[in-house]
């Protein structure tokens, strides 16, 4: 079972929907699909090229998704402390 840091992380536990975005997020995320769809269109005719980029592109979403994981479990366990301290006064 992961921990309830990570539960948190992945939405299970917690409020998710509340979350706002800002209109970059949004902005930055409509120019990556266009951009995807764009390359993945000239990549239909080269079917090696193809494969290797998805197998590439799955890789990066991989490590991108452990690397949040590990900063919000980092940035969960400081807030901890953080709080801990100011108790403390």
């Amino acid at each position: 079972m992961d921990s309830i840091i990570k539960q948190i992380f992945l939405g299970k536990k917690g409020n998710c929907e509340n979350i706002k975005f800002h209109k970059k997020y949004y902005d930055t995320l409509d120019e990556a699909i266009t951009c995807e769809k764009d390359f993945q269109a000239k990549l239909e005719s080269n079917n090696e090229l193809s494969k290797l980029y998805l197998k590439v592109s799955d890789t990066y979403n991989e490590n991108n998704s452990e690397s949040a994981v590990a900063h919000f479990v980092e940035g969960f366990k400081i807030g901890i402390l953080l709080g801990l301290e100011l108790m403390q006064d």
